[in-house]
């Protein structure tokens, strides 16, 4: 069975390849059935990281993919009202003082401003959505470096099924007014500001990663940067890292003295590290826990991040369930 998934993940790989059509995702949902036996695979980003892997546990499967600057803005489903921005084109906003958006024709705002890459609530750049506030929008840069250019909009009204926003380039008083809908089966619903709506996220019980290009703060340099790995999904998906037991040691009875958390980044970038002088990247040992929205807890361990052909951006890994 996992074979003949994996062949469906290299196909649809080849098909992005070719294509800009968008895959469907079917909206009715069932478990599938885990396999206990180990399993290894390997997932391609690119060597610029231009895609966005949603890849699940249980089936061995990339179940969606999409390239990073197909979309900008993502708006909650469900939960608080948030609106988060797209940090792997490393997007940011300028929030600025006015509160009409037909007036604010110029460049300001107190930023850049950026989402944190644990994906809380509170980590968001725009913070609590209020009615009619104006951002300038850096809508960063595309898979081969190219800035996608400034805008302003704002949020122009919220109710129980849709958000409505508004946007414009700057030096012009005029907008477009866009209504993005609520999809409960989704966590979020994307957007473009340059195609409109793009509903490029699966059912949110149907992945468990995302193996991405994101924007991380380094402490330490005060700096933030585009890092690549792999983020949570965040409904009811939980992670932690082991460091003083192997893959192989790793138990049931072992897991239970780890406590899993539900920040997005908890996987993260850092389980390889870069070397400067050589240009490479060498796999650090890892070993990481992970509770599935659907209650399965498998271990996880990286042990790649190369194709056949010496191309970065290739995370290898090998996994199994525990329970």
């Amino acid at each position: 069975m996992r074979e003949a998934i994996k062949w469906s993940i290299y196909i649809g790989i080849a098909m992005l390849s070719f294509s800009c059509e968008k895959s469907e995702i079917p909206l009715d949902y069932q478990a599938p059935q885990v396999s206990m036996e180990e399993f290894s695979e390997q997932v391609v980003m690119g060597s610029d990281y231009r895609y966005r892997l949603y890849y699940d546990l249980e089936t061995d499967s990339i179940v969606a993919f999409h390239e990073k600057k197909d979309w900008d803005l993502a708006f909650s489903s469900e939960g608080p009202d948030r609106l988060r921005l797209n940090t792997s084109k490393f997007m940011s906003v300028y929030r600025t003082n006015s509160l009409d958006i037909s007036t604010l024709t110029a460049f300001q705002g107190n930023g850049p401003l950026y989402d944190t890459s644990d994906g809380s609530e509170d980590g968001t750049a725009i913070g609590d959505i209020e009615l009619g506030r104006v951002f300038i929008v850096d809508r960063g840069y595309d898979a081969v470096g190219n800035s996608q250019g400034f805008l302003r909009f704002c949020v122009s009204a919220i109710n129980a099924s849709s958000y409505t926003i508004r946007y414009g380039n700057l030096g012009q008083s005029t907008y477009t007014e866009m209504e993005v809908p609520r999809d409960p089966a989704v966590n979020q619903v994307m957007f473009s500001f340059t195609t409109g709506l793009q509903f490029l996220e699966p059912p949110k019980e149907a992945w468990d990663l995302v193996f991405t290009h994101y924007t991380y703060y380094f402490v330490a340099e005060e700096l933030q940067y585009l890092v690549s790995g792999a983020l949570l999904n965040p409904y009811q998906t939980s992670s932690t890292r082991v460091n003083d037991v192997s893959f192989e040691a790793m138990d049931t009875e072992s897991s239970a003295a780890y406590p899993l958390v539900f920040a997005a980044d908890v996987i993260g970038y850092d389980w390889k590290i870069f070397d400067l002088d050589n240009g490479t990247y060498t796999v650090l040992d890892n070993l990481y826990l992970i509770r599935t929205s659907e209650g399965h807890l498998f271990k996880l361990n990286f042990t790649g991040f190369y194709d056949g052909l010496g191309n970065q951006g290739s995370p290898t890994f090998r996994a199994q369930e525990l329970n």
